[in-house]
């Protein structure tokens, strides 16, 4: 979606057709200017069958699926993209049975795309490695092609959320609330630094799956069992201007997940010169560098040191991090991401093509 601003001034490209499930379209409203095409909610469950229909009427030189999918398009070449490594790594959910299945079904999918599609594009080194070892894919049948920063920073207002003061001290996370985000690090770490810092709080931005809806619960139960449940405050899903007064106001941004493909969160926290605590697990470090303080998944202790030393820091320091952040979001741009994707997909009707 954030490309297709940068696609329609290619002069590659002569015509760009989205098509987009009905039930989505609504979440593109007023973001871009594309006209875009509606397919039936569940043709998925058909195996495609509306998808399939209209690809073959526009007859186009390439079709891109921005997920780890594959589709029998009669002959046209496909580049997929894959986006999403916890149905990889992390397929079982605990006690989410039905979430755990899903993730089985979305392993399938991205393993059939990455052996039948045309070209794959990973959006992080550690994802490529991952095709390239686990699915041995040809390299030269992929690319690595990073994720750009949404210009949140074009954003000039701000706007508070309704459930947090503007008064308080406070650590931000953001994402979907799923067990391999790892909040209870999170949470264990804010009962440790009670007594150093009473008044620094934990703010969690997202909503749940319908599946992962437990998981919540007990993190809830969890801070709660600690004491700290009053200094856990659950924002829900924000918007773009409540995102940016978030990351201009908090302490610093936690990143606790235990997997990650190339996280926008992250990219949007270094956009905004947070301070950045984050797992050692990859592609975090491939993603930060040198602008965040890394700790081991699971390791609560290490957190709270790190979050400790954070809350310390000296003007100086925080300059030092400022600026290593600063010159690692200019590395994420939507605009080479997207001229990246055009790129592969330029070379992926040639090669198809002789």
């Amino acid at each position: 979606m954030e490309c297709a601003h940068f696609w329609e001034k290619d002069p590659r490209i002569c015509k760009l057709s989205v098509l987009v499930p009905k039930d989505e379209i609504a979440s593109f409203k007023g973001k871009i200017n594309l006209t875009l095409e509606a397919l039936p909610k569940r043709d998925y469950l058909f195996g495609y069958p509306k998808l399939k229909k209209r690809i073959s009427e526009i007859r186009p030189d390439i079709v891109f699926i921005p997920t780890a999918r594959w589709i029998n398009v009669g002959g046209i070449p496909i580049t997929a993209m894959v986006r999403n490594m916890e149905p990889l790594v992390v397929p079982f959910q605990f006690k989410y049975f039905l979430e755990s299945v899903k993730n089985l079904v979305r392993a399938y999918w991205t393993r059939k795309a990455c052996l039948r599609a045309n070209s794959i594009i990973t959006v992080s080194k550690h994802v490529q490695n991952y095709v390239l070892n686990i699915y041995s894919v040809s390299e030269s049948k992929t690319a690595r092609i990073y994720e750009g920063i949404r210009e949140l920073g074009s954003v000039e207002a701000t706007q508070k959320p309704e459930s947090i003061s503007d008064s308080i001290s406070f650590l931000f996370t953001a994402g979907s609330l799923r067990p391999y985000r790892g909040l209870e690090d999170a949470v264990k770490a804010l009962a440790l630094l009670q007594s150093i810092s009473p008044d620094i709080y934990l703010a969690i931005a997202g909503k749940p799956d319908n599946g992962t809806k437990g998981y919540v619960k007990e993190i809830k139960r969890l801070s709660k069992k600690h004491d700290i449940d009053n200094r856990v405050i659950w924002l829900g899903h924000l918007n773009s201007k409540e995102m940016k007064w978030c990351y201009e106001k908090c302490r610093a941004f936690l990143m606790t997940s235990r997997v990650e493909a190339c996280p926008n969160t992250a990219l949007e926290a270094m956009s905004h010169l947070c301070e950045i605590v984050s797992t050692n697990t990859p592609p975090m470090p491939e993603v930060f560098a040198d602008a965040a303080l890394y700790y081991s998944a699971g390791d609560y202790r290490a957190l709270a040191t790190r979050i400790e030393s954070v809350l310390r820091t000296t003007d100086q320091d925080l300059q030092r991090r400022r600026a290593a952040a600063s010159r690692r979001a200019r590395d994420f741009s939507w605009e080479t991401t997207a001229s990246s994707i055009i790129d592969v997909l330029v070379k992926t009707v040639d090669k198809y093509s002789d």
